[in-house]
């Protein structure tokens, strides 16, 4: 049943005082806290309101029970799936309540009040309708604000950047060990080179990146970084990386990417990620890459390829909107955040 269809049900009033689920961008319900969640989401003992980050920043849509007959839906209508919404408002015709309140997020939280009729769940598709036309390059990356991810205490992302600055960008035996305590391996590459000028390769990947076959995983270490699936990416990331190392400046960005494989449809992918350049006690230079997955879906058509909105350097357009979530409220996570 499509979310067109799921619209027309009505719910009676009543019912269970308590309930809580996080809908997953692949239409997947889960309980907050559980194992299953956290396996999602790719953090086994997150320090900061992992039920809060996942709406901001990964797509799901959280609905709860706020009383006997009020139920809360809180979403980021641009980051929301079909597979997402069709599976909310599946669990919202299975619920007895009277009223519905709808918190959605574009550049602020804004708060509305429905009755448990059509209406609300027509208002949910309409949101989610408004945020779907906005096309993305195949590759672009947009810079965020590093000094807000280092003022902040809920960034995931920030043991790594605040362990680089400590050890002046040297990078020795004690770094992997940190990054593995922190949990920032699993979607952590780590680059080398002899020198300046010679190819990056890859020393470390981490488990996280899905888009490799075991075949392509057991061949990855010491492979140039353009060693892709999608040969695309691979010169795009080489570029990428190659403007950190020439610079010596760390880098903290929001990517979307469609990558593809073996000539079949891509998959997109938006992810926030920090480039840091380091040093090695033998002098070779070596760059990390940490980053945290916020939506991956199957590629319809040809939209990666639709917009030109992207400039010569690989960047997407600073002015771009959507783009510009400026909160720093530690409750709503990652400042300077993004949407598509």
């Amino acid at each position: 049943m499509l979310s067109s269809e799921l619209a027309r049900g009505v719910r009676r009033t009543g019912g269970p005082s308590k309930m809580q689920v996080s809908v997953s961008p692949e239409g997947a319900v889960y309980a907050p806290g559980t194992e299953a969640f956290f396996q999602r989401i790719g953090y086994s003992n997150p320090d900061f309101d992992a039920g809060d980050y996942v709406v901001r920043n990964l797509g799901f849509v959280a609905i709860s029970r706020r009383s006997s007959d009020r139920m809360m839906v809180r979403l980021r209508p641009s980051m929301v799936s079909g597979q997402a919404l069709d599976s909310a408002l599946r669990v919202l015709v299975s619920q007895n309540f009277a009223q519905g309140e709808i918190q959605h997020y574009g550049r602020d939280w804004t708060s509305e009040v429905w009755p448990n009729d059509p209406a609300m769940l027509h208002r949910l598709v309409e949101l989610c309708e408004k945020s779907a036309g906005i096309k993305e390059p195949q590759f672009g990356a947009k810079a965020l604000q590093l000094d807000s991810m280092a003022e902040t205490d809920d960034n995931p992302l920030r043991p790594l950047f605040q362990k680089w600055r400590v050890s002046s960008s040297v990078f020795d035996d004690k770094t992997m060990p940190f990054l593995i305590g922190y949990g920032l391996d699993y979607r952590l590459t780590v680059m080398t080179a002899q020198g300046h000028g010679e190819p990056m390769r890859f020393q470390y990947f981490g488990e996280g990146f899905k888009f490799y076959d075991a075949k392509q995983k057991a061949n990855i270490i010491g492979a140039p970084i353009d060693h892709q699936p999608d040969p695309d990416y691979g010169k795009w990331l080489r570029a990428q990386y190659s403007k950190v190392v020439e610079t010596g400046k760390p880098s903290l960005d929001y990517v979307t990417a469609c990558i593809k494989s073996d000539g079949g449809p891509g998959r997109r992918s938006r992810y926030e990620r920090l480039l840091l350049p380091w040093r090695t006690n033998d002098n070779k230079l070596l760059v990390t890459c940490a980053s945290i997955l916020m939506s991956t879906e199957a590629e319809s058509g040809t939209q990666a390829n639709a917009s030109p909105s992207v400039d010569a350097s690989g960047n997407l357009p600073t002015g771009s909107g959507p783009l510009g979530d400026k909160s720093r409220n530690v409750s709503q996570q990652l400042a300077a955040r993004h949407a598509h």
